[in-house]
């Protein structure tokens, strides 16, 4: 809880940007790289436009930004130049927890969110937990980071006393959360960090903006990564502070390509001519 200043923190939560993100044989004629991954890199930029609009004293990353821990080359140097918009350009703090996806599963591989710190991003990509104090105009905001590496051994964390705002950043499941898909190397989040006394609790691996508990919410993909993310609207969180505390977290849509998901043909009975005519008529 903010106990000395009156000063209105505002915070950009994003997640799950998964950038390197490969589907399909479908290329961008500009590019000629594979199309799926340059709209998932085109949604992260117009994610920073959104936030660049709004004012925000500082950005967290939920984890999950890239989604190997082998990103290319140029999906490392595209996550540079959008990620040097906010924290060089615009001089805004950035810090960014490891998730799932880009976690090593061992400690001496280097991690691609290492590069970040050339674009003074902070990252925690390990397998401990790490700290971070960051003041906002006469507010000290206490960030607490729990890479993915150190989830399953963090047991109870707890909020720092130094700090006016205390925010956890985390990447993992709430235990009885129902998932469209699980993933393999996926963690639940313990009860210990969940219930503890931050007054935010920032969230990544879940697509969907959601609220767990009213200080802890998910932010939800830039992007839909599945057919069962056919429904879902990509974007992120503003949060703000007042002082009075957590004033509220509200969900910012971005533009993203739109899924359509073809209701299923029985061709049980078909021939290949009436199958043919049969996907002719469901993709007109």
């Amino acid at each position: 809880m903010v106990r000395i200043s009156e000063t209105i923190v505002r915070i950009a939560h994003i997640s799950d940007t998964h950038l390197g993100y490969t589907r399909y044989a479908k290329l961008c004629p500009e590019t000629g790289r594979n199309q799926r991954e340059v709209d998932v890199q085109e949604a992260y930029g117009r994610a920073v436009d959104a936030i660049l609009e709004r004012d925000v004293d500082l950005v967290i990353h939920s984890g999950d930004v890239f989604d190997s821990v082998r990103p290319a080359t140029h999906v490392i140097i595209g996550f540079l130049k959008q990620t040097a918009r906010i924290t060089l350009s615009a001089n805004i703090p950035y810090l960014v927890v490891a998730g799932n996806h880009e976690t090593p599963r061992l400690r001496t591989t280097t991690a691609a969110l290492e590069y970040s710190n050339l674009v003074n991003a902070y990252s925690a990509h390990g397998f401990e937990i790490n700290y971070e104090r960051i003041e906002v105009g006469n507010a000290v905001v206490g960030i607490t980071l729990v890479p993915h590496g150190a989830v399953a051994t963090a047991g109870a964390v707890t909020p720092e006393r130094d700090a006016d705002i205390n925010i956890l950043v985390t990447h993992g499941m709430v235990p009885g959360l129902e998932a469209r898909q699980h993933e393999m190397g996926e963690a639940n989040l313990q009860p210990g960090m969940l219930e503890s006394a931050f007054d935010y609790i920032a969230l990544g691996h879940y697509h969907e903006f959601h609220e767990h508990k009213p200080n802890a919410y998910y932010a939800g993909a830039t992007e839909r990564f599945g057919f069962g993310e056919v429904d879902s609207t990509p974007g992120f969180a503003i949060v703000e502070f007042d002082n009075n505390g957590l004033a509220s977290a509200e969900h910012v849509e971005i533009p993203a390509r739109p899924m359509l998901d073809l209701k299923k043909i029985s061709a049980r009975d078909m021939d290949a001519a009436k199958l043919t005519e049969e996907v002719r008529k469901h993709t007109s």
